[in-house]
């Protein structure tokens, strides 16, 4: 007991005085995407903000060669995946780290007894009114309004911290930060309602009528079709669940074990597809937020992580919210879900919205997930290369497509009149595949040769100004699938989706039947699977016709052979890839 306490008095002593020290700025923001316009209006001193306090965490320095020994095809622990109980152990931050900035907001007066410690501690969370914080971080907010959402959003420009303490925080919300997913209008063609109706009657000759192509004319009278009816002749008009079998060389799968399954984090006709595709493994749709809060990628991991969650709460519109939410009706699960084994994402962020810290952060969260064996898969966006600050602007990268521990997937297409056998091309279809480079996340070595020979053979011909030449910052897709044309029925309505939100979903899918036929034979998941790709560029598809125009811009070109960021490495060959998988450990 003595050792203990003397223990205690040791640590309470070596705290440093935060009130003794002078501050810094600790982020800024340089940039507000025009979508987000200030209210102008004063607000009231007295509202309730729940803070959130990212406490740097140790080890992080040695998490990416943590990954790569799990996931490097040539790595002898090669699937031998962490527990959740070692990453947070692993991660954890120190009492050294913690107690400085606890003692910084007790000095500050804000009591002990409102400070919450999350079960992994890596945040510290408190409720506050906006004239406490302001105060204790040196700022002044403003509320800002999405011009298409109407969404609110609590932000201000910069914040400061006492010096002696920045080294411990990661970041602080609310601060610069636009972390709000604010979904976009998906991109899809809707035939009239004169021309397509439900079918209720099965003497409709469905593929003789599905060439005539956007002038198909369909009864009003019989049931809906069934995928069987449409024929892989058409698969450059009409994208099926057997034009992507087709396309890739996958069957149906056989296994039915929830450990296996895929999820979804999007609501769209594309998620059925995900279904038809992995049957009969489940998906399972996955939506953070609530219609008081919205949704936010920060909020993501409290439903995986028991040690990202804290007892806070907050319900205050336009903050990232704490879970627990205490709002009736808001989510009481945090921690307690089991996480697939593959999840495809279909939002994203424009990295220019986000912070150096704040993005970096997350995406070690994401190389934490891979840690356990989870495949992280993201859509890269249906904008190309798409544009920051206007025309004479600089590339707006997505995220987290450039976070180099996630798989970012691109979209190809069929080229009208070519067969379901003919190489597909680059998405230029109503949408363009999202492709880049990073501004703020540096390049894993997995990636730096095929980047480097990118850049020599086929340099865009831009400045630094406009993209990142470096050679040394992560590019993005690593792969794509077909994002054009997906037949859909909603309400029974023929509808033609597109997108890079029904590409990944796709290769989702693809993955997860990988991850079947290793379970068959006592094999475990193959978690992130970056690594095994650029190792095998030769087990997908190389596509070698297309680009990603953004606004104005003439975008990315494809390379005659290997990676680019455009469509990646390429398609998913299914028996190539299996085959590859199978073979390792």
């Amino acid at each position: 007991m003595k050792l203990s306490l003397a223990i205690v008095i040791g640590l309470v002593a070596s705290v440093p005085d935060a009130t003794t020290t002078s501050y810094e700025v600790h982020e800024k923001r340089e940039f507000t995407n025009p979508v987000w316009v200030s209210l102008d209006i004063e607000l009231n001193r007295r509202e309730i903000v729940p803070v959130s306090i990212g406490l740097t965490q140790q080890n992080l320095d040695n998490g990416h060669e943590y990954l790569m020994d799990v996931s490097d095809p040539i790595s002898p622990n090669y699937s031998s995946h962490w527990t959740p109980e070692r990453v947070a152990e692993g991660f954890a931050p120190s009492q050294e780290t913690i107690e400085p900035v606890k003692a910084w907001l007790v000095e500050h007066g804000i009591a002990e007894d409102r400070l919450s410690l999350s079960k992994g501690s890596g945040w510290i969370k408190f409720n506050s009114t906006v004239g406490e914080v302001e105060d204790l971080l040196k700022t002044k907010y403003e509320l800002y309004e999405h011009s298409e959402s109407r969404r609110a959003h609590l932000a201000c420009h910069d914040y400061s911290v006492p010096a002696s303490i920045r080294a411990h925080i990661d970041f602080i919300t609310p601060t610069i930060h636009f972390d709000a997913v604010v979904t976009e209008p998906k991109k899809k063609r809707q035939f009239p309602e004169s021309v397509v109706a439900p079918i209720r009657s099965s003497s409709i000759d469905i593929p003789s009528q599905i060439k005539q192509g956007p002038a198909l004319k369909i009864s009003s009278f019989g049931a809906t079709p069934q995928a069987s009816q449409f024929t892989l002749a058409n698969c450059n008009s009409y994208i099926t669940p057997d034009c992507l079998r087709a396309l890739y060389g996958f069957l149906p799968g056989t296994l039915a074990n929830h450990l296996l399954e895929l999820w979804n984090i999007h609501l769209r006709p594309c998620f059925e597809y995900a279904i038809a595709l992995v049957y009969p493994q489940k998906v399972t749709l996955y939506q953070v937020g609530d219609i008081v809060e919205g949704g936010s990628f920060n909020t993501f991991p409290d439903a995986l992580d028991l040690t990202y969650c804290t007892s806070g709460g907050g319900d205050t519109p336009g903050i990232d919210p704490s879970y627990p939410d205490a709002y009736s009706g808001g989510t009481k699960a945090c921690g307690t879900i089991t996480p697939a084994s593959v999840i495809s994402t279909s939002y994203g962020y424009n990295e220019a919205d986000l912070s150096p810290a704040y993005a970096t952060r997350q995406c070690n969260e994401y190389m934490k997930l891979g840690l356990q064996g989870i495949t992280i898969l993201y859509s890269s966006g249906d904008n190309g290369a798409t544009l920051q600050r206007g025309a004479a602007g600089m590339f707006n990268p997505s995220f987290p497509s450039t976070c180099p521990y996630i798989t970012s997937v691109g979209a190809t297409h069929i080229a009208a009149g070519n067969p379901v056998t003919a190489p597909e091309q680059a998405c230029m279809n109503v949408i363009y595949s999202g492709g880049g480079f990073s501004n703020l996340l540096c390049i894993a070595e997995l990636q730096s040769t095929v980047v480097a020979h990118y850049l020599r053979d086929y340099k865009p011909s831009y400045s630094s100004t406009q993209y990142n030449n470096s050679k040394k910052q992560r590019g993005y897709p690593d792969i794509s699938a077909n994002g054009a044309n997906y037949l859909t029925y909603v309400d029974g309505v023929a509808q033609l989706v597109f997108g890079t939100s029904a590409s990944s979903p796709t290769v989702g899918a693809i993955i997860t039947l990988i991850n079947e036929q290793r379970a068959n034979v006592g094999k475990k998941p193959v978690g992130f699977i970056n690594p095994v790709l650029y190792e095998n560029p030769g087990a997908l598809n190389d596509i070698t016709v297309g680009t990603n125009p953004g606004v104005g811009r003439a975008g990315s070109v494809l390379r005659r052979v290997g990676y680019d960021p455009v469509t990646g490495l390429g398609t998913p060959n299914y028996p190539k890839l299996l085959s590859v998988f199978m073979a390792l450990k």
